[in-house]
């Protein structure tokens, strides 16, 4: 079993890599720490505990990086959360599906590939201004717009509603729910909702060698809602810096249910066995716990 997994993990992690070669990136010795600096993340915390509505702006200006640092290079995102994500999906020829929060279409173009109906949506224009040029560029038959999770209601219906890394960006519990009860919406009668987000047990445990979050002195596990700073080190040795907000297991699964899904799986993705292979000495805390969470509803 494991020299199968092994080489599913190898096999997975070419398809990865296979994906955005032929993009127009820049050299690999270039650095984005100049584009996100900590001053530009302080005055979007002051945005968010001032305003709400200001996430579109932030990710407006973070766009910019994800340019230069693309998702599959995130270490993280390519050992830990994706193998498990392409396992647990199987196989989506033919499915409609709508990722939520796409960004610049990365998984839309994964599973576009696997013959996948894509949908991308992000609250961020030049995101999808990102997403749409790619597909320009090599078209998929991926259809992106612009929009917030919280407002827009579409008459299209889906198979399968993603949102990866994104639900944990919801500014407050009133949008969580606006947010999940969207999705609903969404999704055709026992359609499916997949979403990942960092395991909320753990999260003042999750600084490493790949990965580093930032909190107050007032962070605890019961506060939902409480914002905080993640620094993400991609394999190139670049590092993006983003807002994100925690929630308590207790305030997703009651805002689940209160808007009709039932919780199917609840996966704690390790560590795969290529990422164990290639970067041992990153992974040291994440061998030990559970630093996402993937929810099937």
């Amino acid at each position: 079993i494991e020299g199968l997994i092994g080489e599913l993990d190898i096999k997975l992690l070419k398809e990865i890599e296979e994906q955005d070669k032929n993009l127009d990136l820049v050299p690999k010795k270039f650095s984005i720490n100049s584009l996100i600096d900590d001053s530009f993340i302080k005055q979007c915390y002051q945005l968010l505990e001032i305003e709400e509505g200001k996430m579109e702006q932030i990710w407006d200006f973070i766009s910019d990086a994800y340019k230069y640092a693309p998702k599959h290079d995130m270490f993280d995102s390519k050992y830990i959360t994706d193998p498990e994500l392409f396992k647990i999906l199987g196989n989506i020829k033919g499915k409609k599906v709508i990722d939520i929060g796409c960004g610049d279409g990365f998984y839309c173009r994964m599973f576009a590939n696997k013959g996948a109906r894509m949908t991308g949506t992000d609250i961020s224009g030049k995101m999808i201004a990102i997403a749409k040029s790619l597909e320009n560029k090599k078209p998929q038959g991926i259809k992106y717009f612009k929009g917030d999770i919280t407002s827009f209601n579409s008459k299209n219906k889906y198979d399968l509603a993603l949102m990866i890394f994104s639900l944990d960006e919801m500014t407050n519990l009133d949008n969580l729910n606006k947010a999940v009860k969207n999705v609903n919406n969404l999704l055709i009668k026992n359609g499916k909702f997949v979403f990942i987000i960092p395991h909320p047990a753990f999260l003042q445990f999750q600084s490493t060698k790949a990965i580093e979050r930032t909190f107050k002195n007032d962070f605890t596990y019961f506060k939902s809602g409480y914002r905080y700073q993640v620094k993400i080190l991609t394999e190139r040795g670049d590092v993006i810096t983003v807002p994100d907000v925690h929630y308590t297991l207790e305030s997703y699964s009651r805002i689940l249910y209160k808007n009709n899904f039932y919780i199917e799986e609840i996966i704690e993705p390790k560590v795969s066995k290529i990422g164990k292979k290639k970067h041992l000495e990153i992974w040291k805390k994440e061998l030990i716990m559970p630093f996402y969470m993937i929810v099937v509803a």
